[in-house]
C-alpha cells in the first residue's frame, strides 16, 4: 500500500511539467502490479523475468526519487534461465529503498548483483543507505526492530532448500549489502516444479 500510494503521488506531481515521463511511469506500474498478479500464483520464475520486474519497480521509484536515485544491474548472462522463488528479489529491493536510499542525502544507489559460483547462484543487493542498526537479527526472539520483508524472503528460501541457502547482511564504508546464495538447480519440490 505505501509503494502504491507513493507512486501514485510520484505521477500526479509528474503530470503537469512532464506528461510523458507520467505516462511512462504509469505503464511502469501496471508492468509490476500484472507481474504481480501473474506470479503470486506460481512458485518458481526465470532470474531474467524477477530482474525485469525488479527494474519495473525500480522506475516507478526512480520517478518519485527522480535524480538521486542510482540504479545498477550486474547481472551474469548465463544465470538468466535459473529458477528462482517468484517475487524473492523485490522486497530486497524495496527494503534498500525504504531504509538506504531514502535516508539518503544526496544521491542514493541500489543495485542488483546475480551471477553463477560453482553450484550456487549468488546475488547481492547494494545501496549506499546507512546499514542495518546494531544488533538486528531475523530471529523470532529478536525485539521488533523491522525486518519483516527480510525476514519473509529467508523464511521462503528455508521452505525451498532447505539449509542449503544463505541469506546474510553486511554494513560497510561505502553500504549495505544484503547476500544471498541459492543452490542450483533447487532441490525437487513436491507440487509445482521449477520451470
Amino acid at each position: 500500500p505505501h509503494f502504491l500510494f507513493n507512486a501514485l503521488n510520484a505521477i500526479a506531481g509528474l503530470i503537469p511539467g512532464q506528461p510523458q515521463l507520467a505516462d511512462e511511469t504509469v505503464e511502469q506500474l501496471a508492468q509490476v502490479f500484472r507481474y504481480t498478479l501473474r506470479k503470486s500464483e506460481k512458485e518458481w520464475v526465470r532470474l531474467d523475468e524477477e530482474v525485469e520486474f525488479a527494474a519495473a519497480y525500480l522506475r516507478v521509484e526512480q520517478a518519485r526519487f527522480g535524480e538521486r536515485l542510482q540504479v545498477e544491474f550486474q547481472v551474469d548472462s548465463a544465470a538468466h534461465a535459473i529458477p528462482v522463488p517468484a517475487m524473492s528479489i523485490q522486497p530486497l529491493i524495496e527494503n534498500a529503498i525504504k531504509h538506504g536510499v531514502s535516508a539518503v542525502e544526496g544521491r542514493g544507489t541500489v543495485r542488483l548483483s546475480a551471477r553463477l559460483l560453482g553450484d550456487a547462484l549468488c546475488l547481492e543487493v547494494f545501496d549506499n543507505g546507512p546499514g542495518f542498526p546494531a544488533g538486528f537479527s531475523l530471529a523470532p526472539s529478536a525485539a521488533p526492530t523491522g525486518g519483516y520483508g527480510l525476514r519473509n524472503v529467508a523464511e521462503r528460501l528455508r521452505g525451498y532448500y532447505g539449509d542449503s541457502a544463505h541469506i546474510a547482511w553486511e554494513n560497510g564504508a561505502d553500504g549495505t549489502r544484503v547476500l544471498v546464495r541459492i543452490p542450483h538447480p533447487p532441490p525437487a519440490l513436491t507440487g509445482e516444479k521449477a520451470p
